[in-house]
């Protein structure tokens, strides 16, 4: 089942024009520092490898490493027990609402 906000995302990803890759990289750059995190910024060209960028694929290794000794199917399980949580809060508010909205309309009716 497609996203309902699937065409709205893919518009916004083509982006009409030139990026200014100076303002873009001080940007980051910013973001960065404001989490606290430092990381050497990089343009990758289109015909970059992970063998060009030995930094880039420690980490890229370290994260394979770190999913490959998680039990399996734990986080799926973990978030489709939140998605279920966060419907059954949605319907429960839903409800509430209504019900909200039947109590107004008994008051207005006396």
């Amino acid at each position: 089942m497609k996203h309902p906000d699937f065409d709205r995302y893919v518009a916004a990803c083509d982006f009409p024009g030139v990026l200014n890759e100076q303002v873009v990289e001080q940007q980051l750059a910013t973001y960065l520092q404001a989490l606290g995190v430092q990381r050497k910024i990089v343009r990758l060209g289109p015909d970059w490898t992970l063998d060009q960028h030995p930094a880039l694929k420690r980490y890229v290794d370290a994260v394979i490493d770190d999913f490959a000794q998680r039990p399996a199917g734990v986080e799926w399980r973990a978030a489709r027990a939140a998605r279920a949580a966060r419907d059954a809060r949605d319907a429960l508010d839903a409800r509430d609402a209504r019900d909200a909205r039947d109590a107004r309309a008994a008051l207005d009716a006396r």
